[in-house]
């Protein structure tokens, strides 16, 4: 599953050098755009569920015009993408996602550059890295002003602003800033700026730099891209005794780390962790992923009677009824059947197919999910003492930000760090093919329409738990968690 806006526009590496010759990318872009407003007007619950469909029913159709209206430019694979990303970013629903089916390139990829990058620190674009002997490049914590005449946000808004991410989103803003100044191979962002305006220390007087951009090796392009983001640890999972408290690391919601090994610590340690005065879940970096492993973390820590009674009884969900809908199901229930720890979820997914034939039969173009009977036991009692501080930072979401809904739901959890990305009540991304078989499309494919966070809605710390520092500095990091939660 994946959902974040993000990474919706990263530059692609070609699937070959075969395939790059004798694709026509810009046929193949037409198509696939015809074919993404069909898909999701044929089966989008946004068409036929009027709670956030606003922008949906808007950019579908002009959207697509204005998307077509670019494809002239489409000359290369990263540009079909680029494309095909920018129409699925202007629905403003993170879960609408085209995505290549060839492999990317890392996220510090470029072409060219002015050797140095920035990152979004405390609302600004503050130079984070800089190439040792660079010359006419700005200092490390220099601010940008204005460029050719162009304040930073307009800067930002024509060569990030749908492309790379969503700049109304303050977490987008963070992910994308490392390539405000670096050619990233997309005809559509127009030419590198050449002279800028930046505020230096603490002059009252802005000075001006003018480069000229060039290649820079991977190396260098990472180091400049980790020094401006925060990049999950190469052991994303452990428990560790920090402060007098506990710090469980949980960066990544990723199905490929030994999570087994995390939760044996977890049960190892839990009588001790319960106990404890607070306790850091660190979900930094987490992106996209599979929520079941956080509510695994919370079943474990709170126990899964406590965990229940204290989320939303008996959501509301409705599906639209369309045959590709309803596949989705089909082929969910032959995988649980399979899979001994989930086959007795079986019997409820079978109800939600059999739901759909009925809804068809009747003439219904949706349903109300039926939902199991709750069963009716008298809450527990919290079973962890002290304060939980959950951070978290712009990589949340999907299965993050399904974690999220949870925490926040239970007594004693705070939430610290930077706000979250967000999504929409259009939830459980499917993925169809696009017509020309470049690329997938993904949308969720049911409305909770009583869902509590609304559309485009992240989380976000109270102030007094918000950092704004160093994105990509540890150490810093922690000294600031420590004061802040001395005076929380």
């Amino acid at each position: 599953m994946r959902t974040a806006i993000a990474t919706l526009t990263a530059a692609f590496a070609l699937a070959g050098a075969a395939q790059a010759q004798q694709t026509d990318w810009r046929a193949a872009a037409l198509q696939d755009l015809q074919g993404m407003h069909d898909i999701l007007a044929a089966n989008h619950p946004a068409v036929v569920v009027d709670q956030d469909s606003a922008q949906f029913r808007t950019w579908l159709a002009q959207g697509l015009a204005e998307a077509q209206a670019k494809a002239d430019q489409v000359n290369s694979a990263n540009a079909y993408a680029y494309l095909l990303s920018w129409y699925a970013n202007g629905f403003g629903d993170g879960l609408i996602e085209a995505e290549p089916n060839w492999q990317p390139q890392p996220r510090w990829f470029g072409v060219a550059w002015p050797e140095f990058a920035t990152e979004w620190r405390n609302g600004q674009y503050v130079v984070s890295w800089v190439k040792p002997g660079a010359r006419r490049t700005p200092p490390v914590g220099a601010v940008l002003q204005s460029c050719d005449g162009r304040t930073a946000d307009e800067v930002a808004r024509r060569r990030l602003d749908g492309w790379e991410g969503d700049l109304d989103l303050d977490g987008d803003r963070v992910l994308t800033a490392p390539y405000l100044f670096w050619d990233r191979a997309n005809p559509f962002a127009g030419g590198l700026p050449g002279n800028c305006d930046w505020r230096v220390g603490n002059s009252r007087r802005d000075r001006s730099y003018e480069w000229t951009t060039g290649f820079a090796t991977e190396d260098e392009r990472r180091a400049a891209y980790n020094a401006s983001v925060f990049v999950a640890p190469q052991n994303p999972l452990g428990v560790e005794q920090w402060n007098g408290g506990y710090w469980l690391r949980m960066n990544t919601m990723s199905e490929h780390p030994d999570w087994e090994g995390f939760f044996g610590q977890v049960e190892a340690q839990r009588e001790q962790i319960r106990n404890a005065p607070f306790v850091v879940i660190d979900l930094r970096g987490a992106e996209d992923g599979q929520a079941n492993f956080g509510y695994r973390l919370a079943n474990r820590l709170w126990e899964p009677e406590f965990v229940q009674a204290n989320q939303v009884q008996n959501p509301t969900i409705v599906h639209r009824v369309t045959p590709a809908n309803r596949q989705f199901f089909v082929e969910t229930r032959d995988r649980v059947l399979q899979d001994p720890y989930f086959v007795s979820t079986a019997p409820f997914i079978q109800s939600i197919i059999d739901a759909y034939d009925a809804a068809a039969a009747a003439g219904q173009t949706t349903f109300t999910q039926p939902m199991p009977p709750a069963p009716e036991v008298a809450a527990p009692a919290n079973p962890m003492q002290g304060r939980v501080i959950v951070l978290t930072d712009a990589w949340c979401s999907g299965g993050c930000l399904d974690f999220m809904d949870l925490l926040t739901r239970l007594p004693n959890v705070q939430q610290a760090g930077q706000a979250t990305s967000a999504s929409s009540i259009f939830i459980e991304p499917t993925r169809v093919a696009l017509p020309t078989g470049n690329a997938w499309l993904y949308y969720g494919h049911k409305a909770w329409t009583d869902r509590p966070r609304a559309s485009g809605q992240p989380y976000a710390p109270a102030p007094g738990l918000t950092y704004t520092g160093d994105q990509a500095n540890e150490q810093v990091f922690r000294q600031w968690l420590q004061t802040a939660l001395g005076a929380g």
